[in-house]
């Protein structure tokens, strides 16, 4: 990770901090405890609100650093992955919980454009999928960008569902996420479909029906122009 991206995670994170003690807190406030200028402060945040947001873009970066030390990481299934983007991402934010309960929604999930860090998440889930030799050929045609969406969308509430989660280590998460990324992976890796395209084609062109069905069309077309 790059210097200037841990510093700006670094005060990204401090801030998340300070708006518990203060929500008002300004800009000079936070450069005077990160003992930086604020011109600097906001050479790498232009508002307030921008670098409160970037929290969660920090997170993700974070998320990255982390999946980037898993052996084997891109042997994993696409359930292991999905999952594993879940839960680092809520064990990151479990310091700063406190904040991500005041703020991902007016932050993030009610922002009215696609933020930064919806941006990566979005990405991440496409690679994810188009790396995934496993995913048949048919379930692959699903794969559109209105599918990643709604993915990402799923994210988002997975992590709403994680702050309002009361149950002993966050066991109903886990279960729903485990159950969530379980059932994707199925629905994208079975050949059933496959089959059942395999099956219809063969039997299509090699039962007859194929013949049936040309010299049926040649008679209406026939029949249409011997009409008066």
């Amino acid at each position: 990770m790059e210097d200037n991206l841990k510093k700006k995670i670094k005060i990204a994170e401090k801030a998340a901090g300070l708006y518990l003690d203060n929500p008002e807190f300004t800009m000079k406030q936070l450069a005077g405890t990160m003992k930086v200028k604020p011109a600097d402060l906001y050479g790498m945040f232009p508002s307030r609100k921008v670098l409160l947001r970037f929290y969660y873009t920090a997170q993700f970066h974070k998320y990255k650093e982390v999946a980037g030390q898993i052996e084997g990481f891109h042997e994993y299934t696409l359930a292991e992955k999905l999952g594993n983007l879940a839960y680092t991402l809520t064990d990151l934010m479990l310091e700063h919980r406190e904040f991500v309960e005041r703020t991902f929604d007016q932050l993030i999930g009610q922002f009215y454009t696609k933020t930064d860090f919806e941006k990566l998440l979005e990405e991440e889930i496409r690679t994810f999928h188009i790396n995934d030799a496993k995913i048949s050929a048919t379930a692959s045609i699903l794969i559109r960008p209105w599918y990643f969406r709604i993915i990402r969308q799923h994210y988002l509430w997975l992590i709403g569902y994680w702050l309002k989660d009361e149950s002993p280590g966050f066991e109903n998460s886990m279960s729903l996420t485990d159950k969530w990324t379980g059932f994707l992976q199925e629905m994208l890796y079975s050949s059933i479909v496959d089959k059942g395209f395999d099956l219809a084609k063969f039997v299509f062109m090699q039962s007859g029906i194929k013949d049936w069905f040309e010299t049926g069309e040649t008679k209406r077309k026939s029949s249409a122009t011997d009409q008066p």
